[in-house]
């Protein structure tokens, strides 16, 4: 009996200690810090760069709330001592993991992302570039930011 108990408690714990990597509307609430930037072939979807980002990019992040709100933080520069932050308030955001489209709601505009890759502490961003077919193949190729909880 004993043993037929501790399995069941074993089996009880291990399924409550499972990682959950499942792409919940919910998932997105919290802070999101820029860790990296993403290129992909729009050909065959290969990585075609993956950029660490510098210590003043590293202060970029979204943090979104459970009520819908948040802010977003923008940081440019070269690095720590060279570094310029603009803040806005985000009024309010939107998360349809059906669709992956996450509806974002500023002071003065309102724009849509897709979301690449969304996890309990992995958040992929689409990303727009001017120079969109970076391997000159002819197609146009996806740009991505990765931010981390």
């Amino acid at each position: 009996m004993r043993a037929l108990t501790f399995a069941l408690i074993s089996i009880a714990l291990f399924n409550g200690c499972k990682k959950d990597d499942s792409p919940d509307k919910d998932n997105i609430v919290g802070k999101w810090k820029l860790d990296r930037f993403m290129a992909y072939s729009g050909k065959d979807g290969s990585v075609l760069e993956e950029e660490k980002v510098n210590a003043c990019s590293a202060e970029s992040y979204y943090e979104f709330l459970a009520d819908h709100t948040g802010k977003e933080n923008t940081a440019m520069g070269n690095g720590a001592s060279d570094c310029d932050q603009w803040i806005r308030e985000i009024k309010n955001y939107a998360y349809d993991p059906s669709t992956k489209i996450l509806a974002i709601t500023f002071d003065d505009f309102e724009t849509d992302y897709e979301i690449f890759k969304l996890t309990n502490n992995e958040l992929e961003v689409e990303s727009a570039r001017e120079d969109s077919d970076i391997n000159n193949d002819g197609v146009e190729d996806k740009f991505s930011n990765i931010y981390r909880k």
